[in-house]
């Protein structure tokens, strides 16, 4: 449960903040940069492990209910999550990096020859620049946090694996106790 509201909460935040920060710096013509779209598929891949996550859940239940559960089909699952996340963490990084140069650059650029030499170049940074950066921050985390439960889960489905009650049953083991 941990892994689906922390990637659903913050990968919703990081949705509504890259819409908010694209409809408001475009100026209504809906400009999206390269650097929009590095924090775009990370928000997406937010999206797709969260749904993955969601399937731990429904696995978990079954399995608390003593149903059979495809162990080697969760194992995929999490395997694919750790991807998805890896792939979104990776988007989310190269996107910061670029965010935070373009962000130095209309700086140094505004402090050296204050606003007439930034109208020449890059438009001085407004406080709607930094929304980007709090929508890739806020992936990194939800991406980071996916990856820190997938390896908990990972962890815990190789001890079930390693159980000899379910080496040699296709049943799930009965609980101790």
């Amino acid at each position: 449960w941990i892994s689906f509201w922390a990637q659903l909460a913050l990968t919703s935040v990081a949705a509504v903040i890259l819409l908010f920060s694209v409809g408001v710096t475009s100026g209504g013509t809906l400009a999206v940069s390269g650097l929009d779209f590095c924090t775009l598929a990370a928000v997406v891949c937010g999206v797709v492990a969260t749904g993955l996550s969601w399937t731990w859940i429904r696995a978990g239940r079954r399995l608390s209910a003593l149903q059979d559960v495809r162990v080697q089909a969760c194992l995929g699952t999490v395997l694919a999550s750790v991807n998805v996340n890896l792939v979104g963490l990776g988007a989310a990084v190269l996107g910061l990096q670029a965010t935070t140069g373009a962000l130095v650059a209309k700086t140094l650029s505004a402090a050296a020859g204050g606003y007439q030499m930034a109208a020449r170049g890059a438009p001085p940074p407004v406080a709607f620049d930094v929304f980007g950066v709090q929508a890739l921050a806020n992936t990194i985390m939800a991406h980071f946090v996916g990856l820190v439960l997938a390896q908990w889960l990972l962890r815990q489905l190789q001890k079930y694996l390693a159980n000899d009650d379910y080496a040699n049953s296709s049943a799930p083991p009965a609980p101790a106790g």
